[in-house]
């Protein structure tokens, strides 16, 4: 169990420690969690990150809402693109057998 002297010192390195506090450094922070949960081990995460990044320039989000609307959008490309490999490399390996 913790004492009070203890409690009150993490009391007070939790305030140094808040989380980035503005919109760029949120987004950035979400965007590094999100990158690792959902590629695969062949894929690159710096190519994701190049995508994710032109989107970002381009459409520019000014809220958290749109950030998250961006990176989902990014995913979802990433992820079609992902399905459309795995389409011709399965139609390759059938018209190898042929």
């Amino acid at each position: 169990m913790a004492t009070e002297k203890q409690i009150a010192a993490n009391r007070r390195n939790a305030q140094h420690s808040t989380g980035p506090l503005t919109l760029e450094g949120k987004a950035a922070s979400s965007r590094s969690a999100s990158v690792t949960r959902f590629l695969t081990g062949v894929e690159d995460p710096a190519e994701f990150q190049v995508l994710l990044d032109g989107l970002l320039e381009d459409f520019q989000p000014q809220s958290t809402h749109h950030n998250l609307l961006v990176t989902r959008y990014a995913r979802q490309l990433w992820l079609s693109q992902r399905i459309a490999r795995m389409e011709y490399a399965i139609m390759q390996s059938q018209v190898d057998e042929a």
